[in-house]
């Protein structure tokens, strides 16, 4: 079992991953697979949080120039809109969420609007 590990180590809490997106074949997928995390760790008692991730925003940033010779943006959002982040501040929200009790059972949108690749490109031309 997925749990078996965490609970025999006596881990305190247990925190996922995953990418946040507004693809509609991948938001179902990511909603059964967040209600199957949720039941597991439910019955298991250990305490849970799940952080849900943008894009890292840094590598779009050195791409620039990249990006420019291109002609757009390519990058794993595609065609979708997606929320990006920081690694800073995405390392910062996960130290509080593991650090504090508040958290326990919650779930956590750790980025900024979902924007489209156009959108991006605009906000990064003014850098």
């Amino acid at each position: 079992m997925i749990l078996q590990s965490p609970l025999n180590s006596h881990l305190r809490c247990r925190t996922q991953q995953s990418r946040a997106a507004d693809a509609r074949h991948y938001a179902v997928k990511l909603a059964n697979r967040c209600r199957q995390f949720r039941s597991l760790h439910n019955e298991s008692g250990l305490d849970w949080v799940i952080g849900r991730n943008g894009i890292y925003i840094e590598p779009d940033i050195e791409y620039i120039e990249t990006y420019k010779k291109m002609g757009g943006i390519f990058n794993c959002a595609g065609n979708s809109r997606c929320g990006h982040t920081t690694r800073q501040d995405l390392a910062y929200a996960n130290a509080r969420m593991l650090s504090q009790d508040m958290h326990s059972a919650q779930v956590y949108n750790l980025h900024g609007e979902a924007i489209t690749q156009y959108q991006l490109a605009e906000h990064l031309t003014r850098l």
